[in-house]
């Protein structure tokens, strides 16, 4: 199984998804996903730019990204629904005991609890050490039938 994300930066969020896009030439069963968080390095994306992103990319893939984000979108939105990203299944970045989704969402698909330092364990990966951990919200089954839709 294979998929790739982006990191959301201040640009043109068309021009990202279709930078994104060529580079990754996605096929029906690659996960594709949008990164929304502050970008140390220069400017942060936008609502709006995250929109274009998202927006282009089901335009042109015929499904809706997932939206990877923690606190930046929870900020963002605060307890309002996005009527945009509402339509991209949810990758919660959260290194805490338990997952905690924004007031606009109903669930998480996946949840990155921990970085490989902060979070509930376990933190390290045999034969690799500390990592970024994830869990799907459902059986090995719907994960399988879930990766390319």
């Amino acid at each position: 199984m294979f998929g790739a994300y982006h990191f959301g930066d201040g640009s043109d969020g068309k021009m990202q998804a279709r930078h994104f896009l060529d580079v990754v030439q996605p096929d029906g069963d690659t996960v594709i996903v949008l990164d929304f968080e502050t970008n140390p390095a220069g400017r942060t994306m936008t609502l709006e730019q995250a929109h274009a992103f998202v927006t282009h990319v089901k335009v042109e893939v015929g499904r809706w990204p997932g939206f990877y984000s923690g606190h930046d979108i929870k900020e963002a939105l605060g307890k309002s629904s996005d009527p945009i990203l509402k339509n991209c299944w949810f990758w919660l970045a959260q290194y805490g005991p338990r997952p905690v989704v924004p007031p606009s969402r109903k669930k998480w698909t996946l949840w990155q609890y921990t970085d490989g330092a902060v979070g509930p364990r376990p933190h390290v990966v045999e034969g690799i050490g500390p990592c970024d951990r994830d869990i799907f919200n459902g059986t090995r089954k719907q994960l399988t039938n879930r990766w390319g839709t």
